[in-house]
């Protein structure tokens, strides 16, 4: 069983994953290598799902938008 995270490397941690989103390339400590590759795939990971999900809305509003521009005008 994996027990908990010490106050310092959980701060340590949240350091270095604010390093992240904030652009930084400085190396992962030795120790959390494996808790940042699983938290870096899950970001990547979600990035995708909105990107799509961006697109997907583009293209309903895309097809709402040429129904509208081509529907027959009632007289």
């Amino acid at each position: 069983m994996v027990g908990m995270m010490d106050d310092a490397t959980a701060g340590r941690l949240f350091k270095q994953m604010l390093s992240i989103m904030n652009g930084s390339d400085e190396p992962d400590p030795d120790d959390l290598k494996m808790v940042l590759a699983f938290i870096r795939r899950f970001w990547a990971d979600q990035e995708e799902k909105d990107a799509r999900a961006i697109e997907q809305r583009r293209q309903a509003a895309l097809s709402r938008w040429h129904k509208e521009s081509v529907a027959p005008v009632d007289e």
